[in-house]
């Protein structure tokens, strides 16, 4: 089943595709390319501005063809308290990040390291499919697709 935002954005949801508190949603979020900072917060803010509150987040974001290798320790740190100030995992409870090797592989494993919760609600996986597993899998809110 589909859900679209108020742009129109497809996402993935289970149940009567209704927003409630407590439905859930599978967001996938892919980014190509080069990535800056600026980038990546622009992605949360827009992330956090296009879904009602009442609807809880399970995102994949999908780095395969991207390169964050230009990005500084200091800009990985600098990401990590943006989305804690954003309230990203207040709303997408469960976040996957898809990196498949290299550098990007590399800072997505930092950035799940500097983060100040469980870090067991953000996962690195090498491909899309286990990490849809892992978002839609036991433990996961009900609702989800």
């Amino acid at each position: 089943m589909g859900m679209t935002d108020k742009d129109g954005n497809l996402a993935l949801t289970g149940g009567s595709g209704t927003a409630m508190a407590t439905s859930s949603l599978v967001v996938i979020e892919r980014m190509a390319g080069d990535v800056s900072l600026s980038k990546l917060k622009q992605l949360t803010a827009n992330m956090v501005e296009r879904w009602d509150p009442s609807v809880r987040i399970h995102l994949l974001t999908d780095l395969t063809d991207a390169n964050l290798g230009r990005l500084s320790f200091r800009e990985v740190v600098e990401f990590v308290q943006y989305t804690e100030r954003m309230g990203l995992y207040f709303r997408a409870p469960r976040v996957a990040i898809v990196a498949t090797g290299g550098a990007t592989h590399t800072i997505a494993k930092l950035f799940q390291s500097l983060l100040p919760h469980d870090d067991r609600s953000v996962l690195v996986f090498s491909d899309v499919s286990s990490a849809l597993a892992w978002l839609r899998g036991p433990g996961a809110p009900v609702g989800t697709a």
